[in-house]
């Protein structure tokens, strides 16, 4: 007894260390955000703000003016437009992602095919490569197609390694959900799409909603291919602005306004995380290699 009480103990002692290191960049963030900059900069520094503002966040959203010009920051407006193009891109990048990664996932959990084990591969090894190795291809062949600084790029590009990921964790989720509903729905005069959209979806909606806000969160907070070929556009995202922020800001250093713009690129993703928390703590990620595929149905 007071062995599994240690065991306990300990446990708890591990999981709270685990939250304080993982929400203390967060805290400071957020504290450092309600700060004017002669307090942000003081030392020893002051865990709780003494007089604490809202004035960044207004300034970065051009509800407030610059309190030494009088005049809207120049740079609000790319940081807004940054967050609405985020927004966007995330959006149809997710959309489309679920959607294409359901089919791909379903038929190699369910399907016998020639070559299936090469897909799976080739998929697997997508994943593995570096985003270093396909930045120079992607940029010659968008700039190529003049595609550089445009949406359409952006999304192409996100769609190249999200569509692997989802089929990669759906396939596993898929080939775990028992085949009685499946030939139920096909006894019944459902089609393969039939079955999928009518069938098995709405089975594993936990499983499909975990992934699309994987997704989401992934193309949200990409920079280095943002970065590449969308700064300084009209299709420029959250984190490029932001990195535009720490240039513009280097010789005035004010921790605050950076920090303010962190805090607001934060808020979709906790937004999402408090929405469909439940559908994340459900959510069993099954490796394809060990999920359980003797049942299958023959593809032809």
């Amino acid at each position: 007894m007071a062995r599994s009480r240690a065991k306990m103990i300990v446990l708890y002692v591990m999981v709270a260390a685990v939250v304080v290191w993982s929400a203390f960049p967060i805290y400071t963030t957020v504290l450092i955000s309600l700060m004017d900059t002669r307090e942000a900069v003081l030392t020893p520094t002051h865990w709780i703000p003494q007089q604490p503002t809202l004035d960044w966040y207004g300034r970065i959203l051009a509800l407030v003016p610059d309190a030494t010009t009088g005049k809207m920051l120049a740079y609000a407006d790319a940081f807004k437009q940054g967050f609405v193009n985020s927004i966007f891109v995330a959006c149809v990048v997710t959309l489309l992602s679920v959607i294409v990664g359901s089919v791909a996932g379903y038929a190699f959990a369910r399907f016998s095919f020639r070559r299936k084990n090469a897909w799976l591969m080739s998929i697997l090894l997508s994943r593995s490569l570096p985003a270093a190795a396909m930045a120079i291809p992607f940029f010659f062949m968008f700039h190529q197609a003049g595609l550089i600084g445009t949406y359409q790029g952006l999304i192409i590009t996100y769609l190249s390694f999200e569509i692997p990921l989802a089929t990669w964790i759906l396939m596993g989720y898929f080939a775990n959900l028992p085949l009685e509903t499946e030939r139920a729905g096909r006894i019944d005069g459902l089609g393969r799409l039939g079955v999928l959209f009518r069938v098995v979806i709405p089975e594993a909606i936990g499983g499909v909603a975990s992934v699309g806000i994987l997704l989401f969160l992934i193309s949200w907070s990409e920079f280095f291919f943002a970065y590449i070929l969308v700064t300084g556009s009209a299709a420029q995202t959250v984190p490029p602005a932001v990195s535009e922020l720490t240039t513009i800001m280097a010789g005035l250093s004010p921790p605050p306004e950076l920090a303010a713009s962190l805090v607001i690129s934060m808020i979709p993703a906790l937004v999402l995380g408090a929405i469909f928390q439940k559908y994340i703590l459900r959510l069993k990620i099954v490796d394809p290699v060990v999920a359980r595929t003797g049942e299958e149905i023959p593809f032809a």
